[in-house]
Formats: C-alpha cells, structure tokens, sequence
C-alpha cells in the first residue's frame, strides 16, 4: 500500500482571502441553481380549438413551426380519470385516462419537449356521485355555453371533503406521472383554472371566502407534492394558478403562493384591461385589468399566458367600439384610442404586442412573460348565415355580425416564420428567459 506522504510546511498550501472568496462564491452560485423545471418558450393547446388533437399532432405542429415552441398543454377531465365509487366507498380510477397523461408526458419526453397539464374541476364533467344532490360540485351560469349542454360545474372547494377529493385526485396524477422515469422528464406542471367561480344560487359572501380560503390551503399542499417530484435536478415541478376575477382575493392568493407557484392569465386580450364595471357592467373585466396589473408586478413567479380561440378577434369584447371590432391582429405598430377614451397603458393593438415577444417595431407592455400558450384554433370568422335568430355560437363559431377574415394559428405560425417582427434566434421566441426567483 502507497502512502502519500504529508506536505512540507514550505509547501502547504494557503488559502488567501481572494481564493476563499472565490470558492464560498461559487457555492453559494450553485445552491442558488434552479430547484424546479423552467422552460421558457411558446406553446400550444387544443383547448377551445374546437377540434380534438393528441399530443403527437400537436408536437408534430411545434416542431414544423420553431424551437421556440418548447411545450404542449392539454386539459384532462376529472371524468376521464375518476369513475364511481366501489361498494364499500373506496374511490376508484380509470387506467385509460391516467395512462393517457403517462404517456402524453413520455411523448414529449421523447421529442425534447413538454406538457403543461390542466386537470380540470371547474368546467367539468364529474364523476355522478359528485354532482347527485350537488354533494360535491354546483352548476354555474357561463358567458359563452355550448349549444345543448348542461351548464358548466365547479367543485365545492369550500368543503374540506370535497377539497381532500381534489387532493386524492392530484395524488393520483402525480403518483401515475412519477411511475415513469421519462414522464418525470416530460412533465412540466400543473395549470388551475381560472379564479372566477361565475354566477350561481350556491354561491354567497361566506360560501365565497371559504372557496379561496382552501384554494390556497390546495396550493400549499401542492407545492409540497411537487418540490419534489424527481430524484434527478431540478427535482421540482412547477405549477401556475390562473388569475382573473375576483380582485379583492386575487392579492391574497398571490401573496401566499408557496415556492414553485407561477401565475397565469386564462386568456390574452389586449384591448379589455382597459374596460371598468362603470363601463360595461360587468365587474370582471374591471378584475381582469386588476389581474394584467398583478402579472407585471410579480416578475419573481414564471408568468404565463392563453391565447384562446377568441382572443384572436374581439367577439369577447362586446363593449369595443365597432371601428375596432372584428379579428385581433397578430402585430402592429400602432396605437388606436383606448375604448370608451380610457387609457390602454400603450398597450398597442396586436396580441404579440401585448404578450412582449415582438422584436421589431414598438414593444409597449411589460408583462415579462415566461411562457405564451396559444390555441391551435384555425379558421375564417364569417357571419351567420340560415341561422335562426338568437343562435349561441359553438366552439370554433363566429359571433353574429363579425366580420369575415382570417385568424387564427396558422396566421401566427406564418408571422412567427416570416415576418421579420418574430426573434427566430431566440430559443425562447421573445419571452423572458431570466429565472424568476419565486421558484425556489
């Protein structure tokens, strides 16, 4: 056995105050590294496309379209998941619809992307035993319902039990996703609906606050759940909450969001942030410009935003003057009036303008997105035409008396490839690449 022999004290080494600088510097750098998944970067979605896509035919669009279309996000109902209860009580699961997320996660994986996931209790279709007597969910009234369905239904997050049935169905998910090595790869987080609970008998004042209360209770618990979610670095998997309406819990959910909890918007409008309850009166737009507000303000937590089917024409906006209704444009270099004389914060009129990820020309907003999500929707707004009077719109249909034009994704993919105003070069295609803080 070779021993190595001690150093001679001529020869002993000291460490100067520079070097040992140096060292604590660079480690306090590396415990300073990332604890959760960041991908900064566009998306795309089928939600309110109006059309079904796997995750294979949205992949396949990313990748024809840019690198820096680095993610998927696709929304999975509590239906698809959770099936009646057994005899004695005990829940029970459908393995098609886990298996469908497992191996949605695996296919990005696979493709060097990711999937963002919505598991869906607002807008649901819950399992029976969850909707017989309202025991567990309650309908509300919705500003854009589907012609023949049933109104829309949210769980009863103001009771513990139905907030332990949201948790068990989390656990599920994220049990099923850390069964595979390459799913733990390819996912990237989780997406709660919107904060708006929309209109309903059920609701009240009391009913109200109890809802938000366990909302954040739900998001203590799953940032615990995902901190650790992998046993390779990052570890953490990231999650965002939606923020819309109401404005009076919109900063106490903010304020209290645990580490690895991002913020996003449910849809992109540039023109309605400027829009008030003395204006239209609706008190949620009034909430949304409150919402666009706290995005700008929180550039420590990753920001996202949806660009849905119908953000990209205003027939979401009926309060807009008509010599500015019709499609959204993708970019512009100008600033139209604000409607109703208001002021539009320079917000400028096209949906990249507002979104920040324009390379050309005026850049007026400062939203510091991390990730856009944009709809795969694709079409021609044309006005009705046979309809009966009072037609409701389907999804993926024209309001009445919009004008004819193109819109949709391939108009955004074609400005993204050749318009000279999109940074190619960019592997985040303008959006902020800076780590937000709020993640560790």
């Amino acid at each position: 056995m070779t021993l190595t022999p001690p150093i001679p004290p001529t020869r002993q080494r000291k460490f100067h105050p520079l070097i040992l600088f140096l060292a604590l510097a660079h480690a306090t750098t590396a415990s300073a590294a990332p604890t959760h998944l960041f991908v900064p970067g566009h998306g795309l979605t089928d939600r309110t496309s109006g059309v079904d896509r796997t995750a294979q035919q949205l992949l396949d669009e990313c990748e024809a379209t840019g690198p820096w279309m680095r993610l998927i996000e696709i929304a999975y109902d509590w239906g698809d998941l959770e099936g009646e209860p057994a005899p004695d009580g005990t829940r029970t699961w459908k393995a098609e619809g886990l298996t469908k997320i497992r191996q949605d996660a695996e296919t990005c994986a696979a493709r060097g992307k990711y999937l963002r996931v919505i598991l869906q209790h607002r807008y649901a279709h819950f399992p029976a035993y969850m909707r017989e007597g309202d025991r567990h969910s309650f309908s509300i009234r919705d500003n854009t319902p589907n012609p023949g369905e049933a109104p829309p239904r949210v769980i009863k997050l103001d009771q513990t039990e139905s907030l332990e049935l949201l948790e068990g169905l989390y656990t599920q998910v994220i049990t099923t996703l850390q069964g595979s090595a390459a799913a733990r790869r390819g996912f990237y987080g989780f997406v709660i609906q919107e904060t708006s609970l929309g209109e309903s008998p059920y609701l009240d004042r009391p009913i109200e606050t109890a809802w938000y209360a366990n909302l954040r209770v739900f998001h203590q618990w799953l940032g615990d759940h995902l901190k650790d979610f992998d046993d390779v670095a990052p570890r953490g998997r990231l999650f965002w909450q939606m923020t819309n309406f109401p404005a009076r819990e919109v900063p106490t959910i903010i304020a209290q969001l645990p580490p690895g909890a991002g913020l996003c918007g449910p849809d992109t409008f540039p023109r309605e942030p400027v829009s008030h309850a003395k204006d239209t009166g609706k008190a949620t737009y009034g909430g949304l410009s409150k919402a666009y507000d706290a995005l700008r303000q929180r550039t420590d937590r990753p920001i996202s935003l949806h660009v849905y089917h119908g953000n990209y024409n205003t027939d979401r906006a009926p309060f807009l003057p008509d010599a500015i209704k019709g499609v959204q444009p993708i970019w512009t270099d100008t600033n139209l009036p604000a409607a109703n004389g208001l002021d539009n914060k320079d917000a400028g009129d096209g949906i990249a303008n507002f979104l920040g990820c324009v390379s050309a020309g005026r850049r007026p907003d400062t939203l510091a997105v991390h990730n856009i999500i944009w709809s795969s929707a694709s079409g021609t707004l044309r006005p009705f035409a046979g309809k009966p009077a009072g037609h409701k719109p389907a999804r993926g249909e024209a309001s009445p008396g919009q004008p004819a034009g193109a819109y949709g994704w391939p108009q955004v993919k074609a400005w993204m490839q050749h318009s000279g105003q999109f940074p190619q070069s960019d592997a985040a295609g303008g959006c902020t690449a800076t780590v937000p803080t709020g993640i560790n």
